[in-house]
């Protein structure tokens, strides 16, 4: 099976540091090992099973989203066996979104 290579775009990586601002407001010990917790859940899972899911039309893009423990990213697969997320947010409601 081949691995993918996930790159995390500046979007993508701003969304995780809105996450970690948020959770320290809550819980400040756990911040940084939940952040890297979920950038590593995306990296492992979408870098084996990146076509997985389907894609779908999201404004000019046409992307794939994948979700785990209320936060959701992002992504599309190329054929030189990259993976680029785009977006990282929390699903929960008055969070933030893409548009």
């Amino acid at each position: 099976m081949k691995e993918y290579q996930v790159i995390f775009t500046e979007e993508a990586t701003a969304g995780l540091s809105e996450i970690m601002d948020f959770i320290e407001q809550r819980n400040p010990e756990n911040a940084k090992q939940f952040i890297a917790r979920l950038a590593e859940t995306f990296e492992k899972t979408l870098s084996m099973f990146p076509n997985g899911i389907n894609a779908k039309k999201i404004g000019t893009r046409t992307m794939r989203k994948f979700s785990w423990k209320g936060y959701s990213a992002y992504y599309d697969v190329n054929e030189a066996e990259k993976l680029w997320i785009f977006y990282i947010f929390s699903v929960i409601p008055n969070k933030r979104k893409i548009s």
